[in-house]
């Protein structure tokens, strides 16, 4: 269970520091059910960000560490690449066991940032990975959180 926490602490870290850096941006707090930005300016439905979430789980579940990776911003790209993500996925289903499914998602917005919850259950824990958008619909912050 040490080594769960250890894994998880690791990803929020990683995570965090992103969302530091991504901080920066002027995003205007609101509700995501609206709509957000995407890229080009065009908006993304709260429906579409779930999706976006719901499928980087999917890839991560199915091992596509490089598809997943497609959707970071170059902050996330530069601190978390691929290989880096495959690692920290192996160690975390070391300790929770393989991937089942995935539960529900939701969508709030965080500190201006549009954020979807999606359940993740494992063969030994349910854990909660968080998917942090920027303003243009990119992965600014994964997190794999217990709960």
């Amino acid at each position: 269970m040490k080594q769960i926490n250890w894994v998880i602490t690791m990803m929020m870290v990683v995570a965090g520091v992103f969302i530091f850096f991504a901080s920066g941006c002027d995003k205007p707090a609101n509700d995501i059910a609206s709509a957000s930005p995407g890229a080009g300016g065009v908006a993304l439905p709260a429906t579409a960000l779930s999706d976006k979430a719901n499928g980087i789980v999917d890839k991560l579940a199915a091992g596509d560490f490089a598809a997943v990776t497609q959707n970071f911003d170059a902050t996330m790209k530069a601190a978390l690449p691929e290989t880096a993500l495959q690692q920290t996925w192996a160690s975390l289903t070391q300790q929770t066991g393989p991937f089942k499914n995935r539960g529900s998602a939701r969508s709030t917005t965080e500190q201006g940032f549009d954020v979807v919850y999606v359940e993740c259950i494992f063969e030994r824990a349910t854990m909660s990975t968080k998917v942090v958008f920027s303003p243009a619909g990119e992965v600014t912050g994964l997190f794999i959180q217990k709960g």
